[in-house]
């Protein structure tokens, strides 16, 4: 997904015509909007598969209640860039609204820290580079899985380790 966003000014300029330039901004929010958004996913999982499953509602509705506000807010004055942000932020708050809701339901050994740190580093990159020449996007192309590999390691390690034994059998 970051790599989606990263590289949207040249992924619009190839499939579309050359009057929609624009959406290239507009297409790397939203790319950045499903990332968040699929923190949500994984964290609703949890909700869904419990007796609690009922009260997923109240991690949504908080977070549509803003994005309509900030579409409010946000429309008039920067159009479908405005709606796009509004909608990145509003799924930000939706993941963070149903991990809250998750973790009252039940605890799951999931490194929700980790997680969320690179989803925030990733959101930052992305958000800093929207704009930026495209080696510095390229760059962080490669950058941004060395960084989640980096950030864990061990676990890649692990894999890696596994996937060998695997094929070797």
């Amino acid at each position: 997904v970051a790599g989606l966003a990263l590289l949207a000014p040249e992924l619009v300029a190839l499939i579309a015509p050359e009057g929609y330039a624009a959406a290239a901004v507009i297409t790397g929010v939203l790319c950045l909007s499903a990332l968040l958004r699929t923190g949500a996913q994984v964290a609703s999982a949890v909700v869904l598969h419990s007796p609690a499953a009922y009260r997923i509602w109240l991690a949504s509705l908080p977070a549509a209640v803003i994005n309509i506000i900030l579409n409010a807010l946000f429309i008039p004055k920067y159009g479908a860039l405005g709606a796009a942000w509004a909608t990145a932020v509003a799924m930000g708050l939706n993941t963070l609204f149903t991990v809250v809701l998750s973790r009252q339901v039940r605890v799951v050994p999931f490194r929700f820290g980790a997680v969320a740190t690179l989803i925030v580093l990733v959101s930052a990159l992305v958000i800093g580079a929207l704009t930026a020449p495209l080696w510095a996007r390229l760059a962080l192309c490669v950058v941004v899985p060395l960084v989640c590999v980096a950030f864990d390691w061990r676990f890649a390690l692990e894999e890696l380790r596994r996937r060998l034994a695997r094929s070797r059998t």
